[in-house]
């Protein structure tokens, strides 16, 4: 039986990791509906919803491109050049 410090630190270090799994996509969510031109969360996600699944989208033509076409990709690159970035830092520290 695991006694109370220890399973509290193993509580920790899972709220921990899942913080670190969920933060960079909620980040990569919160950007695609901030910027120049202003888009509704409820855009963004019908805009995302429409796109994947292949439904035909009632909003503008201006709003999915923005979001599909321009954000989208360029949130995905950011986070892959940042990650890269992480990853080769770690590799030239040893």
């Amino acid at each position: 039986m695991i006694d109370n410090p220890t399973k509290s630190l193993i509580t920790k270090r899972a709220l921990i990791y899942w913080l670190l799994a969920v933060a960079p996509l909620a980040f990569i969510f919160i950007s695609l509906f901030i910027g120049r031109y202003q888009v509704p969360m409820v855009d963004v996600i019908n805009i995302l919803w429409c796109k994947v699944t292949g439904i035909p989208c009632d909003l503008s033509e201006i709003s999915q491109t923005i979001v599909w076409d321009i954000r989208l990709p360029r949130a995905v690159l950011g986070a892959m050049v940042g990650g890269s970035l992480a990853i080769s830092g770690a590799a030239f520290q040893g």
